[in-house]
């Protein structure tokens, strides 16, 4: 079921959030990866970049799961994955917008995962780090090998990631393998976080 709508509207995620359980009955689990990015230095960002990344990225977050929490309170079970960075980890220069929506993500998804645990909903987050995308492919400086050497410099695994490794990392939450896991963030990054 494809049903576009814009996060940042109350009315529209409850609209999407309701005919997605009319079609199917319920929501087993929901992956929040809407996102954007505004870069720019502190004292150069405009107040709409700040607030259009603040709204999608995180209240964006906010809107959705308020609407699906409510639903899979009533089936007693649901699992919620939210996408970070580890931007909101350890911060990224020209990101204080990104950085801050993301740290916020990552408050939110373990104050969350303590208010359901009980009604065995689990919640956690994701932090990739450089993925190999679409939109990672359109930063000109990493369109050659001697680009990406500063970036790949960062990462002791010594490669770029690839979408797979988070979707593996997602399947991983939304099924009965993380019963036990909740309100938890995992950096995948090939140790660029863990190893500074």
């Amino acid at each position: 079921l494809s049903f576009p709508a814009d996060v940042t509207d109350p009315e529209g995620v409850r609209s999407m959030v309701e005919a997605t359980v009319d079609a199917f009955g319920k929501i087993d689990c929901l992956v929040n990866n809407a996102g954007i990015t505004r870069d720019n230095l502190l004292l150069r960002m405009k107040d709409e970049e700040w607030q259009q990344v603040i709204d999608i990225n995180l209240t964006g977050v906010y809107n959705v799961c308020r609407q699906v929490v409510a639903k899979m309170i009533r089936k007693k079970s649901g699992r919620i994955v939210n996408i970070g960075s580890v931007s909101g980890v350890m911060g990224q220069k020209g990101q204080v917008n990104y950085s801050a929506a993301k740290a916020g993500l990552i408050g939110f998804t373990k104050a969350l995962a303590r208010e359901i645990a009980a009604r065995r909903i689990n919640v956690n987050c994701l932090a990739p780090a450089y993925i190999n995308t679409r939109r990672l492919a359109t930063w000109n400086a990493w369109d050659t090998e001697e680009g990406l050497r500063p970036v790949l410099s960062q990462i002791p695994i010594g490669r770029l990631g690839e979408v797979e490794d988070c979707a593996k990392v997602v399947e991983f939450f939304v099924t009965d393998l993380s019963d036990y896991v909740t309100g938890q963030c995992l950096s995948v990054c090939g140790g660029a976080v863990s190893f500074r």
